[in-house]
């Protein structure tokens, strides 16, 4: 371990480490988007486009307010509570993450349907009411990591000094974890934007830009698809730099505190707390698994057990190379230097990108190559921003003067990142791998785009659905739930030991 702690401490070292991470997100991560920009696409757009556009934005940017007002007081609930079924809880927030995106699609849209309430019916609402749904789990677990990483004492030293629960919260809590709760809200919007699969079952005769440009694909006009993926990026570029520049630095401070206008937060948090459970089980939760009642249970397990081996595969192996070379790359991104603010931008750009798009670029760049190489290739670029997002946020709100501190007392930089930030972050990596994983486990747009002869469990349940067999869908769906709720629990569980 000295000899580990003395290489890693070497400044050449830490320079060649920065140096493979920055290559290793160029020319993997970065690569279909740079292939995609190579193919020339023409900007020729269609009214049937646009109309895909403005549905793709504005889905997204509702889904993620709706969001972020139910998600917060959970999040604050997950971490500033402590009750029974805890765990569970925080791992039934997680849950719709790893229904295989065409199962959910088909489950919402019976719930709200004519096969349920019979509310809304295949179109625009639908889609929002699904969207909602599958980018929900995202802004309540960052939000949960980034509360986890602020000290406490903070706020027991403002409480001291006669501050509400309310103003403490305000002026202490709120600055702190608004790096967290953006990147929460950036990865739900992008999440939204880049959906295919589960859109596809309830969009009807509404289109979104990923559905259109998979439409474009299979009617063998690439140069549609194409022109579609990069105009998306451009557009969603603009909305992504206004929703990080209304969360720019803000200073507060307690001043006078003021008794009769500050709210104490424990008169209200009951209300906030009972509702955003109630959003989480009548929006979230029902209409996630009402499939099981929809559809039975039953079928051949022959073809299930192989599919979902390979998904499980492609996702830990997706999330373990990204936690690899994502970890670097988070460091330098905290750092806010010229470059970690180019590298954060461009990894911004890979959440935007469609996955859809992803895997028709991979497919077109790598031709006959390995369809396994390929498709790990596709996950990786799907899953490392969702990996060094968390991460990034987390060492960036980590105090500099711990560090600091010991390397004043002589610990080498490897032993002080080893024993002070690392610990610090952990929830936020957990939090990052549980995302990244997920993602990958049921995805459907990227997957469908290269598998060939290689058929992961996502694939196989969308062939089950369009073969009309529900029963044996319905299985594989809820054999990909018992292996991800168990993974969940255990990240859960270490996390909280920690």
């Amino acid at each position: 371990m000295r000899h580990v702690e003395r290489l890693a401490s070497n400044n050449a070292a830490k320079k060649a480490l920065d140096a493979i991470a920055i290559i290793f997100f160029v020319s993997v991560v970065f690569l279909p988007i740079i292939y995609l920009l190579l193919l020339r696409p023409s900007f020729s757009i269609s009214p049937e486009m646009w109309a895909a556009l403005w549905n793709s934005i504005t889905i997204a940017a509702l889904a993620t307010a709706i969001d972020v007002i139910f998600g917060l007081p959970l999040a604050w609930l997950l971490t500033r509570r402590k009750f029974r079924g805890k765990t569970l809880l925080s791992s039934l927030v997680d849950l719709p993450l790893v229904i295989p995106t065409s199962t959910l699609g088909l489950s919402v849209g019976l719930f709200w349907g004519a096969g349920g309430l019979g509310i809304l019916t295949q179109g625009y609402w639908l889609i929002l009411a699904l969207h909602i749904v599958f980018t929900f789990p995202y802004v309540v677990t960052t939000t949960v990591a980034a509360i986890e990483s602020i000290e406490p004492t903070l706020e027991t030293a403002s409480r001291s000094l006669g501050a509400t629960a309310f103003t403490s919260f305000r002026t202490i809590w709120f600055p702190l974890l608004r790096s967290g709760l953006l990147i929460g809200a950036l990865l739900a919007f992008t999440r939204s934007l880049n959906e295919t699969g589960a859109t596809m079952v309830v969009s009807g005769l509404v289109n979104t830009v990923p559905t259109l440009a998979l439409a474009s694909k299979n009617a063998g006009d690439v140069s549609s698809a194409v022109s579609l993926s990069v105009l998306l990026l451009l557009v969603a570029g603009i909305a992504f730099a206004i929703l990080r520049a209304s969360a720019g630095a803000k200073i507060y401070s307690l001043g006078a505190v003021n008794r009769v206008r500050d709210l104490a937060l424990g008169s209200r948090s009951g209300i906030a707390y009972g509702l955003s459970l109630l959003f989480l089980l009548a929006i979230v939760l029902l209409p996630s698994f009402f499939f099981i009642h929809a559809g039975g249970l039953g079928g051949d397990y022959g073809a299930v057990l192989p599919a979902l081996l390979i998904s499980l595969a492609v996702a830990f192996g997706a999330t373990m190379v990204s936690l690899v070379f994502g970890f670097p790359m988070a460091q330098i991104i905290a750092r806010r230097t010229r470059l970690g603010a180019v590298l954060d931008s461009l990894l911004d750009v890979v959440l935007m990108m469609p996955t859809v798009s992803v895997g028709m670029s991979l497919s077109l760049f790598l031709g006959g190559s390995s369809e396994w190489l390929a498709l790990l290739v596709a996950h990786i670029a799907m899953v490392y921003p969702f990996v060094v997002k968390p991460i990034a946020g987390a060492i960036a709100e980590v105090d500099s003067s711990l560090v600091q501190s010991a390397r004043s007392l002589g610990a080498k930089p490897f032993f002080a990142f080893r024993t002070i930030l690392l610990p610090l972050v952990l929830p936020s990596v957990l939090a990052g791998c549980v995302l990244a994983f997920m993602r990958s486990l049921s995805d459907t747009g990227a997957t469908i785009a290269l598998s060939k002869t290689i058929k992961p469990i996502s694939v196989l349940i969308v062939d089950l659905v369009k073969a009309g067999n529900m029963a044996e869908a319905t299985s594989a769906s809820l054999l990909v739930l018992v292996f991800s709720l168990l993974a969940i629990i255990a990240l859960r569980k270490l996390a909280y030991k920690r």
